[in-house]
């Protein structure tokens, strides 16, 4: 998920005559469609170590924040070190995907499966491969058959019926 920097603001109104500082952000994953394939952009955490990433924040400029008047400016400062940092040790990648969402009778257990049989195949392990491969399809056809049935008996409509068929 990417974070983007709308709006930073101060508030007028407060309690005491402190205001607060206000940053808006939209967050979201970015989907692009390029010809045939749909491609998510999304930072990746898989490497990330905090205490590095804690240390080069201290060592960025953070310190420079408070010679600035106009908390507005501050607050833009501050969010572009803490993106550049956060770009650094947690980088925006992209990923080729089939299809935006998946559909609702995939499970994690059959992605866990399906994730074993793959690495199965890969690693050449063709008797363990076949009866993985069976098993994953046995699993599809059971999640299938109970997810089509539950919405028959739990949409009485027709309309909602053909919606999930």
């Amino acid at each position: 998920m990417q974070a983007i920097l709308r709006k930073t603001f101060t508030s007028n109104s407060a309690i005491s005559d402190h205001y607060p500082v206000n940053l808006l952000l939209a967050t979201s994953i970015n989907i692009c469609k390029s010809s045939k394939h749909t491609v998510i952009k999304y930072r990746s955490f898989s490497n990330f170590e905090e205490d590095k990433f804690q240390c080069e924040l201290l060592c960025s400029g953070l310190e420079n924040l408070e010679s600035l008047t106009n908390p507005n400016d501050a607050l833009n400062v501050l969010c572009s070190i803490l993106i550049r940092v956060l770009s650094k040790h947690a980088p925006i990648k992209e990923k080729r995907v089939k299809r935006e969402h998946q559909p609702e009778w995939i499970s994690d257990e059959i992605k866990k499966l399906i994730h074993e049989r793959d690495y199965l195949k890969k690693k050449g392990y063709h008797d363990k491969y076949k009866i993985l491969r069976n098993k994953v399809s046995a699993f599809i056809k059971k999640s299938k058959r109970d997810f089509y049935n539950r919405a028959i008996q739990e949409n009485k409509n027709s309309k909602l019926i053909w919606k999930n068929i």
